[in-house]
């Protein structure tokens, strides 16, 4: 089967070579001959209305595991609306080996050159009405869209991609903030405030984050997405910025695909520079199965993580008020 495909191509000079970087959508494992690509360099990143920003993310701290996530941040300035926009690019590595790229044989593919501002369509096509037709918000997309990179004439794809939409404001709080809608002037609320009231006003379902597992309780499908949500919870300290910290509530009816409605769930947003630091529970809570040898189980250590908000941060900043 052929799906479109739609390409970043990222040129950086470093001491193995030139690295060419990717994103390209896909349906399964059938790719299309036709890659759209789009180049980007130093001077065009900084001067073609959008900015990227590369982030590697050591995720031992939460999942015991030694495994890596790397990041791509693509930024979109203010736009009319007064709303920056971000597009979170993350490779996510595959559970047993730790890797985060497969070799593969471009012999039979083409390549065609599209500008990178066009990646902003997505954010237009998903608002929920084009065309005279009702569409899904869709947000998140996990394995439509993957990463390449080649090296020393080899090219390699992602074991895994996550690609998610951000848009964010400052605005008086009255007026609501939905799903991917990051508003930095919210009232801010913890994960542990939030399930003390969700208990009290939904005491018979369990709340749409990760780690709350009951078999005396159901999720809220009625409510569905209207109780979707990304929360504010705090302001952070690096040594040279200001973060956010937020959160996400989500969920879907999916019995056996991973559940990525939460993505990154829980993380960190500096402005101008993108989301710094993340969770995505959705994707390593498998490797929870067995617990820890203090005899906690897989979803108590979920749990305390999510109650805690940890999240993992990027290599080389530092929280200094933690």
């Amino acid at each position: 089967m052929k799906g479109k495909v739609m390409v970043i191509r990222q040129v950086l000079n470093v001491k193995l070579g030139t690295i060419i970087l990717a994103i390209f959508a896909h349906i399964g494992l059938s790719f299309s001959h036709e890659l759209k690509v789009i180049r980007i360099d130093a001077e065009t990143s900084k001067n073609d209305n959008y900015r990227i920003f590369n982030y590697s993310l050591d995720m031992s701290n939460l999942y015991k595991k030694n495994l890596k996530v790397i990041t791509y941040n693509i930024v979109f300035p203010k736009n009319e609306n007064n709303y920056e926009r971000i597009l979170l690019i993350s490779v996510l590595p595959d559970h047993t080996s730790g890797d985060q790229w497969t070799k593969i044989d471009t012999s039979e593919m083409e390549l065609q050159d599209v500008p990178i501002i066009d990646l902003q369509s997505l954010f237009v096509s998903n608002v929920g009405y084009t065309n005279g037709q009702m569409k899904n918000i869709e947000r998140k997309y996990f394995n439509k869209y993957q990463v390449v990179f080649q090296n020393n004439g080899e090219t390699y794809i992602s074991k895994n991609c996550l690609l998610e939409l951000f848009e964010v404001k400052s605005v008086d709080p009255i007026f609501p903030s939905p799903y991917g809608q990051l508003n930095l002037m919210e009232s801010p609320i913890k994960i542990k405030d939030y399930v003390n009231q969700f208990s009290k006003h939904y005491s018979f379902y369990s709340p749409a984050l990760s780690g709350f597992v009951d078999d005396t309780k159901k999720l809220n499908y009625r409510e569905w997405w209207r109780i979707w949500k990304d929360y504010l919870s705090d302001k952070v300290k690096f040594s040279d910025a200001v973060g956010y910290k937020f959160w996400t509530t989500a969920f879907n009816n999916s019995n056996h695909n991973l559940d990525f409605s939460r993505g990154v769930e829980r993380f960190i947003y500096i402005p101008e520079r993108g989301i710094v630091a993340g969770s995505y529970d959705f994707f390593f809570n498998p490797l929870m199965e067995d617990g820890n040898k203090n005899g906690e189980s897989g979803n108590e250590i979920m749990l305390r993580n999510v109650l805690e908000e940890k999240v993992s941060v990027a290599d080389g900043l530092v929280l200094i008020d933690e």
